[in-house]
């Protein structure tokens, strides 16, 4: 006991001699540089979300295909990988993810990516929202795009 209590002392003793210094209200922090644009969108994800069944997209989702063409381009990568989604409910999830991902892949080439851009259907194997056989969910209805 005696032992345990003079650990704990001296545990107490070496972290009051080493704490850190309080920074007074007039010292101002560091700041730090912005990142250039490389570094900002340098392995980004981004996503686009379809209806049930569908591999055609809405103007909201086509508007973030236009942004995220836009850093693409100014980033220019070597690859892009673009990869389709299902969820458990879709009769055909490997051909519907397959088509998502190649209508996506299309887009972004008509919006001057030139890139290399890998195109593949996960069907309803890589579900962002776990949920069992038949589950309709929206948010694995998608093409993940990466770069």
């Amino acid at each position: 006991m005696i032992k345990t209590i003079a650990t704990f002392a001296a545990v107490v003793v070496a972290a009051a001699c080493s704490s850190n210094p309080t920074v007074t209200p007039t010292e101002k922090p560091p700041t730090l540089a912005a990142p250039t644009a490389p570094e900002r969108v340098a392995g980004q994800q981004f996503a686009v979300f379809f209806g049930s069944g569908k591999s055609a997209i809405t103007e909201e989702a086509d508007e973030t295909l236009r942004e995220v063409a836009t850093l693409i381009r100014e980033f220019t990568p070597t690859r892009v990988d673009v990869v389709g989604h299902a969820d458990t409910a879709e009769p055909d999830p490997d051909g519907v993810s397959k088509a998502r991902a190649d209508f996506v892949a299309q887009r972004l080439r008509a919006l001057g990516v030139t890139a290399e851009i890998q195109a593949r259907g996960a069907g309803s194997k890589e579900l962002l929202i776990q949920t069992p056989a038949g589950t309709k969910e929206a948010q694995n209805r998608r093409v993940a795009i990466d770069y």
